[in-house]
Order: C-alpha cells, then structure tokens, then sequence
C-alpha cells in the first residue's frame, strides 16, 4: 500500500481502530496489542495463523471492518423502527456513533443543513452536558409543549453563538462543544442569580410585614400607643404575608419550570 503512514495516520486521529474490551482513543499501536491478545484468546488457531500474519495494515483494514459492518445492520433496524439502539459497551457505542455521524453528515449535504446546526447537535453531545440525562421525559414534553418561545429563544441564542466563531472554528467539534458548554453553564449560573433575585426581593417584603405585624401587635396589647400608629390591623398585615407568600411561590414556580430551571434542577442532581 502507497502512503502506509499516511494511512495509520488517519486511522488513529478518526479514532477508527478500536481493540475490544478498551475505548476509543489508543494509538495504532496500542490498539494492535490489546486486539492480537484478545484474538488469540477467542479466535481459533487456524483463524489466527491466518489473519495475524497479515501486514499490520491489513489487520488493521480487517479489525476496522469486522466492527462497522454489523454497525450498519444495527443503523437499518433503527430507522425501521424509528428509534435509537441504547449500547453499553463504550466501543460499540463509539462505532455506532462514527457511522451515524457518517450517515447524517450526507443528509446534510442533501437537505443543505448548515455547517452550525450540525456543530450545535454534535456539541450537545459533549460529556459535559451529560446532566441533561437527569431531566424526566414528562419535563422534556412540558418544555416542548409549553415553554415554545423559550425554546425559541434559546435555540436563537445558540445559533448566534456559533455564527460568531470563524468558519474554520466550526469545523472544530471540540472548539464549538467547549463554546456550548460554556454558554449553557452560564445560562444556569444566570437562572440562578435569577432566583436569588426573587427570594430576595420577597425577603424583604417579609421583613417589612413583619415589622408592621409587631406594630400592630404593640397597638392590641398597649392601646395607648393607637394614636401614633395608625392604619394599622393584624388580619390586613396576615393578609399581606399570604399574598406576597403566594406571589412568591408562584415566581418560583415559574422559574423552576422554565427551560433554564429544569437545566439547572438537572445539573444539581
């Protein structure tokens, strides 16, 4: 083969090679180790004598293939059923992911998706976020159903982040995932602040209720001291209390419900 190296190369940085039973991310070389021990524990004698012997870059050419083909059998059955395959070996997963990923960047092509929307989806993705696990299905329905301008919003805000990366940074997953992340921190540090805000405010009404509350208190036990507290009354200062109570759980409430809030409630989990 011409260009061998060139070929390894690429092989490595795609991440293409990966040895059973060990995740994504090992050199060629490593890789080659970990899948030869571990062939010659399943594989027979004859199989081994055989495919082993090979140059390294044919053993490498048939390990890569021996993953991703039945990848493409698993990708049919999930577009039957219109639904996603959960997979808890990491290389699987990894393999399953690189021929999706191959699959939707020629529907792009073809739909003219653009260079943004495929790096906020794959951005989405990162580790980082993967606190948005935690959020119930029944909240992701509530979000959708009724929280669309919010949405919206947010989408908007997305898409306005990565436009301001240059082209060339777009291209660079982990430059754009590390952006994202960034900015969905920040939106939860920001509801936060947001909700601080609100309990703040009420505490200090609170604090003027109660005040006027003991005033009012002073006037029923000392009568003599009506004449210079006035408009006073315990049932409209109780009165007060329970409304601004009630107001208060309510902006919570809201809050708490919002995209942001279920975010955040997610990433404290």
């Amino acid at each position: 083969m011409k260009n061998e190296n060139v070929f390894l190369a690429q092989i490595e940085k795609n991440q293409l090679f990966v040895a059973p039973g060990r995740k994504a991310g090992d050199s060629v070389c490593v890789a080659m180790e970990h899948y030869k021990s571990e062939m010659l524990r399943v594989r027979s004698q004859e199989w081994c004598d055989e495919y082993l012997n090979l140059p390294e870059v044919a053993i490498v050419i048939n390990a890569v293939c021996e993953r991703i083909l039945p990848q493409f059998h698993l990708l049919e059955n999930a577009d039957e059923l219109k639904s996603n395959p959960l997979l808890c070996i990491d290389s699987q997963a990894h393999y399953y992911q690189l021929v999706s990923s191959m699959k939707n960047s020629f529907i792009s092509d073809f739909a003219k998706f653009d260079a943004q929307t495929t790096g906020i989806v794959s951005a989405l993705n990162n580790t980082r976020l993967d606190f948005f696990s935690n959020i119930p299905y029944e909240q992701m329905i509530q979000i959708r159903t009724s929280n669309e301008n919010v949405n919206i919003e947010f989408r908007k805000n997305l898409r306005e982040l990565v436009n301001t990366l240059p082209t060339t940074k777009i291209d660079d997953l982990a430059h754009v995932s590390s952006e994202v992340c960034a900015y969905v921190e920040a939106s939860v540090s920001k509801h936060k602040k947001e909700v601080e805000t609100i309990k703040a405010k009420y505490k200090t009404k609170h604090t003027q209720t109660a005040i006027i509350g003991t005033a009012s208190l002073a006037v029923a036990i000392y009568p003599v001291l009506a004449p210079f507290i006035t408009g006073l009354g315990l049932m409209a200062t109780g009165g007060k209390y329970i409304n601004d109570k009630l107001e208060e759980r309510n902006e919570l409430k809201q809050a708490s419900h919002s995209l942001m809030g279920v975010i955040s409630l997610a990433k404290s989990k």
